[in-house]
């Protein structure tokens, strides 16, 4: 039986929070036997109902039912009508419709709409109770969603009467529903659920509803930033992984060129033990022709097609015309070859210094091929 519950409870976990009512009972009708461990121990949507003494809404949910009726926060009343109902003492009333109040401003300022409920119940050395806050989707027809916060928190009172044990157990169901003609339908949903401790001095600068308040106020925080990490966070990456940042004609041009560099490591491979050629063959879109008199570089031809590479190509022109600064008798042809070549290729290495990176594996081979 404890395996089934656990098994059940982990289940209740990883299925959509907006279906939560009909996974439930759909396992309580698998496992009767169930019954009153999950509803004690799985946390529904909150409902909403209206106070017909006073017209405002109050949410519904296991702590303020009995039997079949709800007590409203605002008139103490249960509908449907309960004579025996139970009822919270005094001085706990009073305390809960100032933390009614108390969070009704604190869930406008953060939610800008929705409902909150607040309910206290005595204990023996101090009280309990529930803060309850459901916020809906605007009413969007391709944007749909609501966030339900069931905040259970524990006092335990000193016997001095002037600090206090607070234990808040926090529980948070999202979800999220987007129909869009671009993105199609995304459903997403889940629920997060943390726990806290601290003891707190009580006094009239800091009573038990500034407590509490910080405390929630402080937990939903957290929980909402981890969300944000979780759900959002890992929804974003997975959706940038699946696209490509870079456009198809920059990532064919970067292809052929890594493909060039690679031919011509395996061409310096090939030829490292054979003897130099009078002329080395590369791929297109260009060529380089060497013509060798005794042992040094006396001259270098560029033959290029038009093309991004062009300027590369100069470089590389350069790069192998520099070799003829050691050499003691240079052509006059051969020497204005390299003086109009430095000075297109200086030009270019102003702009596209990163360029060259690219052509340093190229002018090595070239250079150990002359």
């Amino acid at each position: 039986m404890e395996q089934q519950l656990d098994c059940a409870l982990d289940l209740m976990r990883r299925l959509p929070p907006q279906q939560i009512e009909r996974n439930l009972s759909d396992l309580v009708d698998l496992v009767p036997a169930l019954c009153e461990d999950l509803l004690s121990s799985v946390d529904q949507p909150l409902k909403i109902a209206r106070d017909k003494n006073t017209g405002r809404d109050y949410l519904l949910c296991d702590y303020n039912r009995d039997g079949d009726s709800y007590r409203s926060p605002w008139s103490n009343v249960y509908e449907p009508v309960l004579e025996d109902g139970a009822m919270p003492s005094e001085r706990l009333r009073k305390l809960e419709l100032e933390a009614n109040h108390a969070f009704d401003q604190y869930r406008d300022m953060y939610f800008e709409g929705g409902v909150s409920s607040v309910y206290l119940w005595d204990l023996d050395h101090g009280f309990a109770g529930v803060i309850l806050i459901k916020k809906a989707g605007d009413g969007s027809k391709k944007i749909k969603g609501c966030w339900d916060s069931i905040h259970v928190v524990e006092v335990i009172e000193k016997s001095s009467g002037r600090s206090a044990h607070y234990k808040l157990t926090s529980t948070a169901m999202l979800w999220l529903q987007t129909n869009k003609q671009g993105s199609g339908t995304m459903n997403l949903g889940g629920s997060l659920t943390r726990q806290a401790e601290q003891d707190n001095s009580v006094s009239e600068a800091s009573p038990h509803i500034a407590n509490i308040g910080r405390m929630v106020e402080d937990m939903e925080n957290k929980i909402r930033s981890t969300l944000n990490e979780i759900y959002f966070g890992k929804t974003r990456d997975i959706v940038n992984g699946l696209r490509s940042v870079q456009s198809l004609p920059d990532q064919k041009q970067q292809d052929a060129l890594r493909n060039s560099i690679r031919e011509a490591l395996i061409i310096r491979q090939a030829r490292s033990n054979a003897q130099p050629a009078e002329t080395l063959s590369l791929s297109a879109p260009y060529s380089v022709m060497l013509c060798s008199k005794s042992k040094f570089l006396v001259d270098a031809v560029i033959v290029a097609r038009i093309g991004p590479l062009i300027g590369c190509l100069k470089v590389v022109a350069y790069r192998m015309l520099l070799l003829q600064d050691s050499i003691c008798s240079v052509s006059p042809t051969i020497h204005y070859k390299a003086i109009n070549i430095r000075a297109q290729v200086e030009d270019f290495m102003k702009y596209n210094g990163e360029a060259i990176n690219y052509v340093d594996s190229f002018c090595s081979v070239v250079l150990d091929n002359t």
